[in-house]
């Protein structure tokens, strides 16, 4: 057989992939849409930003978002990173041209982080509460996802996310700390 041309390939993968978008839709019609599941995702989605609202420090609010939207950014690379090498899958979504778990990478996990990083101030505290909620992300909140059907592991153990988080818990707090000197040292 002869290899395809550059063209042949670049239509092959517009095929598939439009197949693939018209299978994920008729499946959210027929299957996501209203299952209880689903209505786990939307929870998921707006329940932890009123949460967010009703306790973030007003006075650090641009400190804090920053916060969220680095971990909203690293954890959503993550999970279409490694969703694409199919160490996992999800069963449900919320609606089917949103990112695969929008619930947890726009929401959940951002708004965790940023109630830590807002309560705990000093570096000892906030790296065992980091380490404390890292380990909630990667195992428990993993294993219900499981249960409930949302979340299927094929080549990934819930464990292996636990220094993912932790890494990333101390990135997001040592890039935000460096943004806030650098601002208050341009003031």
């Amino acid at each position: 057989m002869a290899a395809m041309s550059r063209d042949q390939y670049i239509q092959m993968i517009y095929d598939t992939d439009q197949h693939l978008t018209q299978l994920r839709v008729e499946k959210w019609l027929n299957l996501d849409l209203f299952s209880w599941q689903w209505w786990i995702l939307v929870v998921l989605l707006i329940l932890p930003w009123l949460i967010w609202w009703k306790y973030a420090d007003k006075k650090r609010l641009p400190e804090i978002f920053i916060v969220g939207l680095m971990v909203l950014i690293l954890s959503s690379y993550m999970d279409a990173i490694l969703s694409e090498l199919s160490l996992w899958n999800y069963h449900y979504w919320v609606i089917p041209y949103w990112p695969r778990l929008i619930s947890a990478d726009f929401s959940f996990i951002p708004v965790c982080f940023m109630l830590v990083y807002q309560k705990y101030r000093t570096w000892p505290s906030y790296l065992a509460a980091n380490a404390v909620l890292a380990f909630l992300l990667a195992v428990p909140t993993e294993m219900i996802l499981v249960w409930a059907d949302i979340f299927q592991m094929n080549l990934w153990r819930s464990y292996y996310g636990i220094p993912i988080f932790f890494a990333m818990g101390i990135l997001v707090r040592l890039l935000t700390q460096t943004l806030m000197k650098k601002q208050v040292q341009a003031l």
